[in-house]
């Protein structure tokens, strides 16, 4: 185990009454998670947002890029690239060669660990206390719903993606915080986006977004255009100061379909880490002054064991609505909160362990920073944090995927840190 992987897991922020609470990994929003790679960026093009990344991760002297390049693969698990590459030689010599020779760190996700909270964090350099977005199903008052955040739309009844537009929940203000790119527009420093055809214009998208200046496409479904697509976009800023984000949902799509540990999810991140090595050595993308880093928004590991608290009376009794959040990272609003913390304690406690979200916001589980307003009502009473391999599950959140993520197990928070300037 590596310094930086001691430090991040020596980080205890809650205080559980469960004897595995070891087990669970915290967010390191002081200069070792994917927050800080968001403020990172910022820094390097003069914009002062947070503190950045933690000098120990470069090694050495922080680079000084004119242009910096961030790939995203979506459900990249660190934990699960070390095996991989413990398993086959040649992705590890690939993964060393684009790493510099140096050995993959680890950081840390956020809290949840998936995609919706992940991503507007690294699009605006805020934690989700602050930008307001702390699950992937949050109840919001403005409708008076539980609704999906990726889809935009009210979890109960067939409506399509982006039904909350036209309920009057506007996506490209849902997120108050300006963007990234929206400071770096005034800064002069032009923003690039390659991103899959059927994101672009969806209501997350119009929530991230915000201020891209170039947006580049890609087709999904089997096609391999993404890797010219990218190479296209380098070639073409070559020499340029400007912000390049790529963002690849292989990984994590093949997770939830056949599981985490899986052929087709080792094939593709071989694959991911040749392309990227095969681009980035070409003469015609290097220019000396570009800094291209690796990272995942979340990892993923397999959730067999099937928790359904709708089908305990008591826990039942005291709840006036679905969870919100995550499976493996659920908010509960309840009109009895001390009587499911008692279950939960006593019938619960080898899977899920509970904690007040007033005391897990206030130990910074969602980072520290001026509170959005909606916090409060978004964020629930209680937070349920199920063991490794526990699900949450009731009618409206069924057990359709293999693997998940969203929780504080080490497969899902740490993800890997990869960079080089070519």
């Amino acid at each position: 185990m590596n310094e930086i992987e001691r430090r991040i897991r020596a980080n205890r922020l809650l205080d559980l009454p469960v004897n595995w609470q070891d087990e669970l990994v915290y967010p390191y929003y002081d200069g070792l998670s994917i927050l800080n790679v968001a403020q990172a960026v910022a820094r390097f093009f003069g914009v002062e947002v947070g503190c950045g990344l933690d000098t120990s991760v470069w090694g050495g002297d922080m680079p000084q890029p004119q242009r910096v390049v961030l790939f995203l693969s979506d459900g990249l698990s660190y934990n699960r690239l070390k095996q991989f590459m413990a398993q086959d030689s040649e992705l590890a010599q690939t993964v060393q060669t684009l790493n510099g020779g140096r050995d993959v760190l680890p950081l840390t996700s956020i809290a949840p660990s998936t995609t919706v909270v992940a991503l507007p964090t690294l699009w605006t350099g805020k934690p989700s206390v602050t930008h307001g977005i702390v699950g992937t199903w949050m109840y919001l008052r403005e409708v008076a719903a539980m609704s999906n955040i990726l889809f935009f739309k009210p979890i109960l009844g067939d409506y399509p993606g982006g039904e909350l537009n036209r309920w009057g929940v506007d996506a490209d203000t849902f997120v108050t915080e300006p963007s990234i790119p929206q400071r770096l527009n005034e800064m002069g420093v032009p923003t690039y986006l390659l991103l899959d055809y059927s994101l672009m214009g969806t209501g997350l998208s119009r929530i991230l977004h915000r201020g891209i200046e170039h947006d580049h496409t890609y087709l999904h479904g089997g096609l391999n255009d993404v890797w010219d697509r990218l190479r296209d976009v380098l070639r073409d800023t070559r020499g340029q100061g400007c912000y390049v984000s790529a963002y690849l949902p292989n990984v994590d799509k093949l997770a939830h379909l056949y599981g985490a540990d899986n052929v087709y999810a080792r094939q593709e991140i071989r694959y991911q880490m040749q392309q990227l090595q095969t681009i980035l050595t070409s003469d015609e993308v290097q220019d000396g002054q570009t800094l291209v880093m690796l990272i995942a928004d979340h990892g993923h590991h397999d959730a067999p064991v099937a928790v359904d608290l709708s089908a305990d009376p008591v826990i039942e009794s005291a709840t006036f609505m679905t969870y919100g959040a995550e499976a493996r990272l659920a908010q509960l609003h309840l009109r009895d909160i001390q009587s499911v913390v008692e279950r939960i304690n006593t019938q619960y406690s080898e899977q899920l362990a509970c904690v007040p979200m007033t005391q897990a916001i206030d130990a910074g589980l969602f980072g520290v920073g001026e509170h959005h307003p909606e916090l409060q009502y978004r964020s629930g009473d209680l937070l349920l944090i199920p063991r490794l391999n526990v699900r949450l599950v009731d009618k409206l959140h069924p057990a359709k995927l293999v693997s998940i993520h969203g929780g504080l197990s080490d497969w899902e928070m740490l993800v890997p840190f990869i960079w080089r300037c070519i």
